[in-house]
């Protein structure tokens, strides 16, 4: 049985049998990683930690890419200092994701830029479409 659940803008969340699946679902910027969408993957990761009945979590992008990085035009918004926070924010919430006793797949769809190409999964599964690459901000 497959149900939905959660009130998140920018992640579907779904779950069957054992199986969670989390899709982020921001295609229109290639799934950059904005604040909001990294409070909700915390949340998200959260919920499934506190969860025993779900034995596996698969994360995948939606459209052309699986994440494209950091929200780059949220981050040229922001005064230095609130930049460090995000990064430092994004560090922890890879750390919780790497090191959750859930086991993590990616299905790496398409793109995966930034932090997103150097993440370290307990599987990966990657398309055809899959473009791993990494890049720095001046």
């Amino acid at each position: 049985m497959v149900y939905r659940s959660g009130n998140f803008e920018w992640i579907e969340k779904s779950f069957d049998g054992g199986v969670g699946l989390l899709r982020i679902t921001r295609p229109e910027t290639l799934s950059a990683l904005s604040s909001a969408l990294l409070h909700e993957l915390w949340e998200a990761f959260s919920q499934i930690a506190n969860d025993q009945t779900i034995r596996a979590v698969v994360l995948t992008g939606q459209g052309k890419a699986f994440v494209a990085g950091a929200d780059i035009g949220e981050l040229r918004s922001l005064a230095a200092e609130l930049a460090g926070a995000f990064a430092a924010f994004g560090q922890q919430l890879f750390r919780k994701i790497e090191t959750t006793d859930t086991p993590v797949i990616a299905a790496v769809n398409g793109f995966a830029l930034g932090g997103a190409a150097s993440w370290q999964w307990h599987a990966i599964f990657a398309s055809r479409r899959s473009e791993p690459g990494s890049g720095s901000l001046r």
